[in-house]
């Protein structure tokens, strides 16, 4: 199963720049403009693929965001996702 994971520039650069919150430097506007380098320099490869599953997480915890997956694998016949989706 494919997925095609997204979201929207200022949910991920929040997010990134969560992570990286030790470093001053990382502010949410610092690490969207080099978000924004790095979609431009890839986007000839992200190309969501025409039997892929777009999931957005703009507004989507990751719990959110792996249980849309695994419901979807489990719709799609993958036995252990069918499981997992009953069970958790």
């Amino acid at each position: 199963m494919k997925v095609y994971l997204t979201a929207s520039e200022e949910a991920r650069a929040a997010r990134r720049s969560a992570d990286l919150s030790a470093d001053p430097r990382a502010t949410q506007a610092v690490t969207r403009d080099e978000q924004k380098r790095r979609d431009t320099a890839d986007a000839p490869q992200s190309v969501m693929a025409s039997d892929a599953i777009e999931v957005d997480s703009t507004v989507l915890s990751l719990d959110q965001v792996i249980g849309l997956i695994v419901r979807a694998a489990g719709d799609r016949g993958f036995p252990l996702a069918s499981r997992r989706a009953r069970t958790g």
